[in-house]
């Protein structure tokens, strides 16, 4: 092996090594974040509650909201 195979498998790890710095650290209430927001998908919107508006509920829709209302635990494992 010579000093060039040497040095570019330095220069080859080094950029790994960056690499691996700039993968961002989910937070420590990751977990607590996901459950919020699984919860959020299953809230309707709810509208004209002001003086002379229409009432309005809107249940949300889509493949998201319904694994959120029927499972879930499983959107929030990881």
């Amino acid at each position: 092996m010579s000093l060039r195979d040497v040095r570019a498998r330095i220069k080859k790890m080094q950029d790994f090594s960056n690499g691996v710095k700039r993968i961002p650290v989910p937070a420590s209430d990751i977990r607590e974040k996901v459950q919020a927001y699984v919860q959020d998908l299953t809230r309707p919107i709810i509208g004209g509650i002001g003086t002379g508006e229409a009432f309005t509920i809107q249940w949300p829709t889509g493949l998201p909201a319904l694994m959120a209302s029927l499972q879930p635990d499983l959107l929030v494992t990881v």
